[in-house]
């Protein structure tokens, strides 16, 4: 037995319909995994920044204490010359 749905001056069929919801449900999936790709792939990019900015810091405090440690070393060679820094 054939059921017949008429949609808007349309005959839709079961078998159409079935069809066209299986189309839709995979088409749902695809995107529901391109969402969840999407959402890994920022996640990802927040922790990367994360750690940029943690290394920059790293970075910044490593070059103060190097060029603390340059001054006092020319200090102490220009005091040991009999040189004065200013």
């Amino acid at each position: 037995m054939i059921t017949i749905i008429y949609h808007v001056g349309f005959i839709v069929y079961p078998q159409e319909l079935q069809e066209d919801n299986h189309i839709l449900q995979q088409t749902k999936s695809m995107l529901e995994q391109r969402v969840a790709d999407a959402d890994r792939r920022v996640h990802s990019v927040q922790h990367m920044e994360n750690q940029l900015a943690d290394y920059r810091k790293q970075l910044k405090e490593l070059s103060a204490v190097s060029t603390h440690a340059d001054i006092d070393l020319i200090a102490i060679k220009n005091n040991g010359s009999g040189q004065s820094l200013l």
